[in-house]
């Protein structure tokens, strides 16, 4: 039998021991020096042993981030509200990880309510942007930009918005701020090229969007800019390396994934085109080009009842819009389904009728 006191001495050795151990692992996950595989394990061996609290949760999520993992990191965000559900800093952290994936309405709905953050204000400010909520995005961007949040993307978004809602005093304050406080910035040269595209001055945009892409080849949004001005010039291929790069960059943006899609429909890559015209609807139901493309790949590829299940869906989305009942009569003639074509058709005629007499109404409004 073990005496008492020669068994307390072995706990504490065994204590001792653990606690080393664990303050090792720590250390790993904390280590910058290492991979993000490594510094990943770690964590989780700390989280997966009932060594978690908030703080810790918060770390990896942050962690997980910037390393563009996000289901995983709003997959633990999540494990860590579970335990410390009033934590603002590991909502915020699910907020970002939501618009990263996509999902804005619930990253706002998940980021509202936080105390007056800067951080959290800018993440709102770009959820409104995605939702062509103009004023909010324009608000939230400038409290956040108050707020001290003094990064060059957070005012160059304010000033797209400012742009976007006419406000054009707004917009002369923000881009003298721009030009005073970051003269340097990448972003500066997206601004030129933005306001270059608008004057239909395609090729200054394009130089500028190169430059600002040469820079830092990781600015979002940037690379499908300039995929689209090289996309209207009917460059294809090369359009198609710019969206994809985009996509590399930010899998969740929707446009990416049409124009994408688009570009390679016009290269007669179909099915590698719906392909990227699904996942733009399944990412914004409210496309209605996508609809329309998907359409119309998947009747050159001739699977008509495909793309009726499509043009249905479009209809349900757009109901005054004419072009999708007017596009359904016609492949449903084509598959001889000529009760449901001559209701399509009609159904055509109406809304067309019914938009003409709203834009004549609108033309009589002094």
């Amino acid at each position: 039998m073990v005496a008492p006191l020669l068994l307390l001495l072995f706990q504490a050795t065994l204590s001792g021991h653990n606690s080393a151990s664990v303050a090792n692992v720590h250390a790993r996950a904390q280590d910058t020096s290492r991979t993000f595989a490594e510094r990943r394990q770690a964590y989780e061996q700390l989280l997966q042993h009932g060594r978690a609290n908030a703080s810790l949760y918060a770390d990896y999520v942050s962690l997980l981030l910037a390393n563009r993992a996000y289901e995983p990191a709003l997959s633990w965000s999540e494990k860590g509200l579970a335990t410390s559900p009033s934590d603002g800093t590991l909502r915020l952290r699910k907020g970002i990880a939501l618009h990263a994936l996509g999902r804005p309405e619930e990253s706002v709905r998940t980021l509202e309510g936080l105390p007056a953050l800067a951080e959290a204000r800018f993440y709102m400010g770009l959820n409104y942007r995605i939702l062509r909520d103009h004023a909010s995005a324009q608000r939230c961007l400038a409290e956040a930009w108050e707020l001290g949040f003094r990064d060059p993307y957070a005012l160059y978004a304010l000033i797209e918005e400012d742009h976007a809602l006419g406000d054009k005093a707004a917009g002369l304050r923000h881009f003298q701020a721009f030009a005073t406080k970051f003269p340097d910035s990448p972003w500066l040269h997206v601004l030129y090229a933005n306001a270059y595209f608008l004057k239909d001055r395609e090729e200054d945009a394009r130089k500028e969007y190169l430059e600002a892409l040469r820079k830092d080849p990781q600015l979002p949004g940037v690379n499908f800019r300039l995929g689209y001005v090289i996309y209207r010039n009917g460059e294809y291929p090369l359009a198609a390396e710019y969206f994809s790069k985009e996509l590399a960059l930010n899998p969740a943006y929707s446009d990416a994934s049409l124009f994408l899609g688009e570009t390679l429909r016009q290269q007669g890559r179909g099915a590698e085109a719906a392909g990227h015209l699904r996942r733009a609807i399944a990412l914004d139901a409210r496309s209605e080009l996508a609809y329309r493309s998907l359409a119309a790949v998947l009747q050159d590829q001739g699977e008509l009842n495909d793309a009726v299940d499509v043009l249905i869906a479009a209809e349900r989305q757009f109901p005054s819009d004419p072009s999708f009942p007017g596009q359904l009569a016609r492949i449903l003639t084509t598959l001889k389904r000529v009760d449901e074509a001559l209701r399509e058709e009609k159904k055509f005629h109406s809304l067309t009728e019914a938009q003409r007499a709203k834009e004549r109404s609108e033309q009589k409004q002094p």
